[in-house]
């Protein structure tokens, strides 16, 4: 395939087919004679194809229309026009092979024409008139279509004039049956008259062979010849079936004959000669001329007394067996030569293929969209007078055109009209961009609007300077505007064109419309069509001329005659001109594109003139008429099941995945199949057929997510369904957990039936439903599960497993973020937040949303990220969140390709104290939260309670709850009910889902003050200010025990978790506690002797925390009754406390209007929270101790994150304040770190365990060194000392103060017996580690030194041009070395003969070390050269520059043999291993690379998020430490499965991440076809149930070859004998590379 490279400028003129991903064959013959084949291919053929489509990403669909209850009717023309369809349909979107027929011995029932030519009908009527027939019938049924079309008959729909004959409900049972029987009567009329009088025509020489046939041709057959002419490609994807029965008999009195033969007559049975003629002339001249000769079958097997009897005839067992085996073999082989053809056309596609497929994609709903425009001159005149240069007058300035109108008045058609008609009006060098938003995977967002059009106009224009795209939103808008008014120009104008739906629309805000330029260059365009929303009034605000505003109105008189025509031409709807005009008339009423789509529709299934009804005249009471005929004709039950599929999908459906849904909904099933369940459970094809073409243009295929979807062709019409089928809410919860399971595989293996009262013997369990993996393979990802999994969960409310599965699962996060992009997958965490709140989930979201630049450039940074960000938080999550830890810990284990992985987190919680704020429509006087967290009740108005969706904001319901204020509000554990008191002495039990009060309890005498349910829900217990505790029945609502103690009013009451021990708190300043059981008291405490105003009771039952009016704040014991302590942190008086579930915290709101986060044990405020404008009425910790919410007199609720221990404590990985110096063991294993806070602390790597902290020094540590061994550690400081420390006890052995300077450098001798020193008064002393004795001493440049590795030379300068060589021996100054400017690097080889330095003056030199000979200048970099380092072997000399590069030179010729680019910023650090094979680099970007030496290319990256001042690693990288220019952490990182020397880059081995990065537009489609390995590992697959069918030795024979009596006869016509069993075998790819251990996951 060659790729019109105009496609890209936007001319679609020749686009590329869209590819399907579905192999669809359409299983076609007689019913009853292929029930066992037929049974088979479902049960056996298609699990294996499932599995097989599904490694390439496809899926399959065996449709057999004559599955279902009952017989379906052979003369009913609407089901075999029907079937026509189906195979049309197949043979367009079937990657393979499309049409399959079975031949036995059955012709099938004659079919009456559907459209006969109108002069071949006036010879036929004439002579049925001669010859006395009934000519009414003809004139009846056959109508003639309205003026200027072809002049033919058509026949009229059965429903057009029998109403009932599909109303398949109980009560009109006996009218669709009188309508079936005169249906019957009238077929058969029709059918004698045409083919009588057809004969006597032709026999007149009126008609030839081939007119004659038309009227005695079956629809088996019609079928049969349809598919094979559909094109000339067509023959080769049809495959036949030709079965004969041995020995069949002649003898018709064998009732099974009748199944398996045509009958003439059943009163006198005899077989039809003429049948089996044309059955025999099919199967040997008619199909062997139209097919090839691989894909006809032929079988012959005995007959029996019972027909085809596999149950007890081996022989038909077998020839079942071998029939399936090698239909399944073909099938795949036509597969398989599809899917090469495919990726031989992928691999024509050039460099831009990314962006093009989203072109091809945008380019075909174009496409479809112009072929139902009926040209719109007023709309379109307007646009081109703005944007024709022909046509356009001179002008100043211009801005972009805005589109606007009501939905359903055609605005994505006239878009369509202009995508098509702008680039001849712009000429030939103009680039037209064309975005239907919503339509495509990789276009749902503003944010994928711009990076997909500014990756178009980058391929196009290749503007110098511009080739990469951001990914942060804001710098995707800069460029956006930076190439639409500096890249195009006169001679190559650009043309942008974006379609925005109704539902994006509605939601859009100023800020999303940021990137629109309210002026442009004149050789720039932008067309935006939007609907009439308040985003319109924006771009009046940001755009000031007027005429740019077209509106997009109704139709004229000429649109909407043509429009009607249009339609009915369309669907087949014959009408007379006269009828024509009245359908016109009635879509006159509101003249709207959809709304004549509507009118047209309802032509199909009524009686033009209306029926003597009112015509309708609004859009939303058109479509519910449409969708009430097609209930009618169909049934409410099945029509509204599948019609809610179809409307809670997120983007659609594909028809695999419908059919699937319907097939395990049980109680669609139940009405389908209401007498007996067939052997197999499936839902029929034939009736989501008819449903979809009744339904017509109101739906439309989307290619989305690398599948065909069908969904409603508009948000309006998906709008009114949802109104009309999701009439309560549970319905769509059920819904949208139907769909979930489906993804979630649950049905895969099996789905019993539920309902009761059916008998099930012989019915198996599974459903053949296809899985939904994760992945298809290694190599695909499953995208429909990514993109509707979550969704649905989330409607369904299903939160537990919408964490379980997608939001907090680390396989989904990476697919997705992997597949789709990081920015789709935060869209989904927002949608997922604005409807539950959760914190594991909203801690995920903010981890994602911190790393999203390192994640959209590296995916595989998902695990390091999230270990970074969310290991701190670990402990306080014990759900979901540790969990999803775990798994990215498990990831990188199991990775077996080098991977970064941090060891310790230095990066900042991601979490935010304040969540979001609740606005609840006046003053919240009380507030009760639900357990789960999703719901608040709110006390409203003082006597109406209201409940609100905390994550939405959306008022669940508002009702008056008392005739007086209500005092307190209380929830139940299980969330069922709702407690309220009142001050008119009632208590009154809620329904929380209803609303509803289901009791009311009346026995107090006073205000009620205190209520609560206890935690097993058995007792209702009240306080009163009476001075008494009642205690009632939930169930019963009587009253069990009033208890009586107190001698002031009950202030607040608590149970234990046991619900054995009552706590309850008096104006009387006691608290007491009661024994549930016995009812007896228990105890009296009495504390401060105020007055106590509220009180309650920690989880864990330990204690008692009450507040007094004094703003005293008193803990007591529980058991002991005893004061533990006060809270006096805070000075304000106390309005409301609750406590955390693990008695840790305690939150306390007073009246400041702030909230204290009290540490119980430690009586210190850890938080202060604050932000109300109001008192603060109630303040609540949920009860997972997540959130703190508070309500206000303000009108508002707000949501706090709780503060947890990983808030308030110091990491034991952090210093203080910021690290200066870090330092390794040789070996990599010890590493150490000195601060600024005089403080050190040393690691042991392999084990990330810190071993001590070294705290003795008085001024921050400068410089620092650690023994080869690991045995000691050396430290210089400001103090001016140098401290020797043993690693293992941490114990100071040598204070050095012979220094009167800050220490600058401190080195150890490789033999670990002497320590060299510096300082910055240029004094170097070298002595005894073991003593501090003085060996040497000398003055000298000091700010830079190092050793050489014998000991023998010092080298060391003051960071100037110049340094010098010293003998370490004698102290002497061997040779001074020199740079033109600052010498800023160095290295000494390990062998000691080199010395390398690099400057600011942009070169290294390489110096003899004994002599300070210069032996080597290496010039290349572009700025200063910031870090140098070498191999032990000396072939290769690494630096790094200002200039953001590395170069690998090579040491002995001096010649640059590799320039590493990919740093953002200065590279400040680099390290060599060992053997010279990997390179690692930091710098100021915050990352840290490792590359191959050898392909200079890049391995793997880390994002840091901080700047990189310094990094030192292990001999083999394995262990790297790093210094980051701010703040106190020092990161311990390890390169997992550190590489040897023979290494391929990522971009080699790895998942296929874009040039530099992965671009959007590159679709699925050609990242698959990449057949790169994913970084998932694939779940081993689930299957069906094992079948009985043991697949045979196949063998295929010629038909010469003699048969074998012994067994079934399987006879082919093909040349070459093959065999394929079920279980392919899977090949392998070499070996797996075995996975280097370097402890990553010890920590753990």
């Amino acid at each position: 395939m060659v790729v019109d490279t105009g496609i890209l400028n936007g001319r679609i003129a020749n686009l590329p087919p869209q590819p399907s991903r579905v192999v669809k064959v359409v299983l076609c013959c007689t019913k009853t004679d292929t029930e066992h084949e037929r049974h088979a291919l479902l049960r056996d053929a298609v699990p294996e194809l499932q599995r097989h489509c599904q490694e390439y990403g496809l899926d399959f669909q065996l449709v057999d229309m004559n599955y279902g209850p009952g017989d379906i009717a052979t003369n009913d023309h609407e089901m075999g026009a029907l079937r026509i369809r189906e195979i049309t349909d197949a043979h367009r979107i079937s990657q393979g092979p499309f049409f399959l027929s079975i031949l036995g011995n059955k012709y099938g029932d004659y079919v009456l024409p559907m459209r006969i030519d109108s002069t071949e009908f006036s010879h036929i009527r004439d002579c049925a008139f001669e010859a006395g027939k009934d000519i009414n019938i003809l004139d009846e049924w056959y109508i003639q279509e309205a003026d200027g079309l072809e002049q033919v008959y058509s026949l009229s729909p059965i429903s057009a004039k029998l109403k009932s004959y599909y109303d398949l409900t109980e009560e009109n049972k006996e009218a669709h049956e009188k309508d079936v029987a005169k249906w019957k009567k009238t077929h058969d009329s029709l059918l004698e008259i045409l083919q009588q009088c057809s004969e006597y025509v032709h026999d007149e020489g009126l008609l030839n062979e081939e007119q004659l046939h038309k009227y005695h041709m079956s629809a088996f057959e019609n079928e049969l010849v349809h598919a094979s002419q559909l094109s000339n490609e067509a023959s080769g994807k049809c495959l036949f079936v030709f079965r004969t029965l041995e020995d069949f008999p002649q003898n018709v009195e064998n009732q099974e004959m009748h199944n398996y033969v045509d009958i003439r007559k059943p009163s006198r049975p005899k077989i039809y000669k003429k049948a089996q003629e044309r059955i025999k002339f099919l199967k040997e001249t008619k199909i062997p001329s139209l097919a090839i000769e691989e894909n006809v079958f032929t079988y012959s097997t005995p007959w029996s007394t019972n027909g085809l009897d596999p149950q007890n005839v081996d022989e038909h067992v077998q020839y079942v067996k071998e029939m399936t085996s090698q239909i399944v073999f073909r099938i795949k082989e036509l597969i398989n030569e599809e899917i090469a053809k495919e990726k031989e056309n992928t691999r024509n596609v050039d460099n831009s293929k990314s962006v093009m497929s989203e072109v091809i994609a945008h380019g075909h709903v174009a496409a479809s969209k112009k072929k139902n425009f009926i040209n719109r001159d007023s709309i379109v005149s307007q646009v081109e007078r703005l944007i024709n240069p022909a046509k356009v007058e001179a002008k100043k300035e211009n801005h972009p055109i805005i589109l606007h109108g009501e939905a359903g008045s055609g605005k994505t058609t006239v878009v369509a009209q202009l995508v098509h008609l702008a680039p001849s009006w712009l000429g030939d060098g103009s680039t037209l961009v064309a975005r239907f938003m919503g339509r495509t995977t990789n276009c749902k967002t503003m944010r994928d609007l711009l990076e997909s059009s500014c990756h178009q106009i980058l391929e196009v224009y290749k503007p110098k300077g511009l080739g990469e795209l951001p990914k942060d939103r804001d710098k995707l808008t800069a460029l956006f505007l930076k190439l639409v008014t500096t890249v195009p120009s006169p001679a190559k104008p650009l043309l942008i064109i974006v379609d925005i739906p109704e539902e994006i629309s509605q939601n859009l805000s100023k800020e999303l419309l940021d990137w629109l330029p309210c002026e442009i260059p004149t050789s720039t365009n932008i067309v935006l069509s939007l609907s009439d929303s308040p985003a319109l009034k924006v771009l009046h605000e940001k755009i000031p001329n007027q005429t740019h505003f077209i509106r997009v109105t109704s139709l004229n008189d000429r649109e909407l005659s043509e429009m009607v025509k249009l339609f009915l031409t369309e669907n087949s709807r014959p009408l007379t001109s006269d009828q024509v005009k009245v359908v016109t008339r009635a879509v006159a009423r509101h003249p709207l594109p959809m709304f004549a789509k509507l009118m047209c529709h309802e032509a199909q299934f009524v009686n033009p003139s209306g029926n003597g009804r009112d015509p309708v005249a609004a859009l939303t009471e058109a479509a519910n008429l449409l969708l009430q005929h097609v209930e009618e004709r169909h049934g409410i039950v099945v029509t509204n099941h599948i019609l809610r599929y179809l409307t809670a999908a997120h983007h659609g459906l594909t028809e695999a995945e419908l059919l699937d849904l319907l097939s395990c909904d049980d109680d669609l099933l139940g009405t389908i199949y209401p007498e007996s369940l067939p052997q197999l459970l499936r839902f029929p094809y034939h009736l989501w057929a008819a449903i979809k073409y009744d339904l017509g243009s109101l739906l439309e295929e989307h290619f989305i997510d690398s599948k065909t979807l069908v969904t409603w062709s508009s948000s309006v019409i998906q709008q009114i369904a949802s109104q009309r089928y999701f009439t309560n809410s549970s319905l769509r919860i059920k819904c949208h957990k139907h769909i979930a399971e489906l993804f979630l595989q649950t049905w895969v293996k099996e789905k019993r039936w539920s309902l009761e009262g059916r008998d099930l013997e012989g019915v198996e369990s599974g459903r053949k439903v296809a899985p939904q993996p994760l992945l298809y393979g290694e190599t695909r990802y499953n995208i429909r599960r990514l993109s509707e999994l979550w969704f649905h969960l989330a409607h369904a409310g299903d939160l537990k497993r919408l964490k379980h599965f997608t939001m907090c699962n680390f396989e989904y996060l990476l697919a997705k973020a992997h597949a789709m992009s990081v920015y789709q997958l935060l869209q989904d965490f927002d949608t997922v937040r604005s409807m539950v709140i959760d914190s594991e989930i909203d801690l995920t979201r903010s981890a994602m949303m911190l790393s999203a630049p390192a994640l959209t450039a590296d995916p595989l940074q998902l695990a390091a990220e999230l270990i970074g960000r969310l290991l701190p938080v670990k402990e306080d999550y014990p759900g979901s969140l540790e969990s999803l830890i775990n798994q990215s810990m498990d990831w990188c284990e199991q990775f077996t390709r080098p991977l970064i992985v941090p060891l310790a987190s230095w990066l900042p919680a991601a979490r935010d104290a304040y969540v979001t704020t609740v606005p609840c429509e006046g003053a919240v006087h009380k507030m009760a939260v639900s357990t789960d967290n999703q719901w608040v009740y709110c006390v409203l108005k003082e006597m109406y309670i209201a409940a609100f969706r905390v994550a939405s904001h959306e008022k669940g319901w508002e009702i008056k709850a008392h005739d007086m204020e209500v005092t307190c509000i209380q929830t139940s554990d299980d969330n069922r009910w709702l407690l309220t008191g009142s001050t008119d002495k009632t208590i009154k039990v809620w329904c929380t889902d209803k609303a509803e009060c289901v009791g009311t309890l009346a026995e107090q005498k006073g205000v009620i003050t205190a209520v609560l349910m206890s935690h097993n829900g058995k007792r209702i217990i009240s306080g009163s200010a009476d001075f008494k505790l009642r205690i009632f029945s939930s169930e019963t609502r009587e009253l069990e025990r009033t208890l009586e103690g107190h001698k002031d009013a009950v202030i607040a009451i608590s149970v234990n978790s046991h619900d054995d021990v009552l706590v309850s708190a008096s104006a009387d300043s006691t608290i007491r506690t009661w024994n549930l059981d016995t009812f007896q008291d228990l105890d009296v405490i009495e504390g401060n002797q105020c007055l106590i105003t509220h009180m309650t009771l920690s989880s864990d039952d330990m204690f008692i925390i009450t507040a007094y009016e004094d703003k005293t704040l008193q803990v007591f014991c529980l058991p002991t009754g005893s004061e533990v302590h006060c809270l006096e942190k805070h000075s304000d008086s106390i309005v409301d406390l609750s406590i955390c579930a693990d008695g840790s915290n305690i939150a306390i709101a007073t009246i400041k209007n702030k909230v204290h986060i009290y540490n119980i044990k430690t009586q210190e405020i850890i938080e202060t929270l604050s932000g109300h404008k109001g008192a603060i009425s109630t303040v609540a910790v949920t009860r997972d101790g997540h959130f703190v919410m508070t309500s206000c007199l303000d009108g508002n609720i707000r949501v706090w994150n709780m503060p947890k221990k990983s808030n308030s404590e110091v990491s034991p990985f952090s210093h203080q304040s910021k690290v200066s110096c870090i330092a390794l063991s040789k070996e990599g294993i010890y590493a150490i770190t000195g601060s600024t806070d005089c403080t050190l602390r040393l690691w042991n790597l392999e084990l990330c365990q810190m071993m001590n902290i070294l705290c003795e020094h008085t001024k921050p540590i400068t410089c620092l060194a650690l023994a080869d061994d690991g045995s000691f550690a050396v430290s210089g400081s400001e103090d001016k000392s140098v401290r020797v420390w043993s690693a293992g006890s941490g114990v100071v052995v040598v204070h050095f103060t012979d220094h009167t300077d800050v220490i600058s450098n401190v080195l150890i001798t490789s033999d670990n017996k002497r320590i060299l020193s510096a300082d910055f008064s240029n004094y170097m002393k070298l002595w005894k580690a073991e003593s501090g004795e003085v060996l040497l001493s000398c003055s000298g440049p000091s700010s830079m030194v190092t050793l050489t590795p014998n000991n023998d030379f010092a080298i060391s300068g003051d960071r100037n041009e110049l340094m010098k060589i010293w003998s370490v021996g004698s102290g002497e100054s061997v040779k001074t070395i020199n740079h033109v400017e600052t010498i800023t690097c160095l290295v000494v080889t390990k062998d000691n003969h080199f010395t390398i330095t690099g400057s600011e003056d942009m070169s290294l030199k390489i110096w003899e070390t004994e002599t300070g000979k210069l032996t080597q200048i290496l010039a290349g970099h572009d700025d200063k050269v910031s870090c140098v380092a070498t191999a032990d072997h000396n072939r290769h000399v690494i630096s790094g520059s200002h200039d953001k590069t590395l170069i690998i030179w090579n040491m002995g010729t001096g010649e640059i043999e590799k320039i590493l680019t990919g740093h953002t910023d200065i590279v400040t650090s680099v390290k060599m291993t060992s053997d010279g094979s990997i390179v690692v680099s930091g710098s100021h970007d915050g990352t840290v690379c490792v590359w191959a030496v050898q392909t200079g290319l890049l391995v793997t990256a880390f994002h840091m998020n901080v700047a990189v001042a310094e990094l030192q690693m292990s001999f083999d990288a394995s262990h790297i430490v790093v210094r980051l220019l701010e703040g106190g952490c020092a990161p311990l990182l390890c390169l997992h499965n550190s590489p040897a020397t023979d290494i391929k880059s990522q971009s080699q081995v790895d998942i296929d991440i874009r040039e530099g990065q992965r671009d959007l537009g590159t679709s699925v489609q050609e990242e698959e076809s990449s057949s790169t390995v994913l970084p998932i590992k694939p779940k081993p697959p689930l299957v069906h149930k094992q079948t009985s069918l043991q697949m045979p030795a196949i063998t295929r024979k010629s038909t010469s070859s003699a048969p074998d009596s012994s067994r079934p006869k399987a006879i082919v016509t093909a040349a070459k004998a093959r065999h394929q069993s079920y279980q392919d075998a899977t090949p392998t790819s070499g070996k797996s590379k075995k996975n280097k251990k370097s402890g990553v996951c010890l920590l753990f």
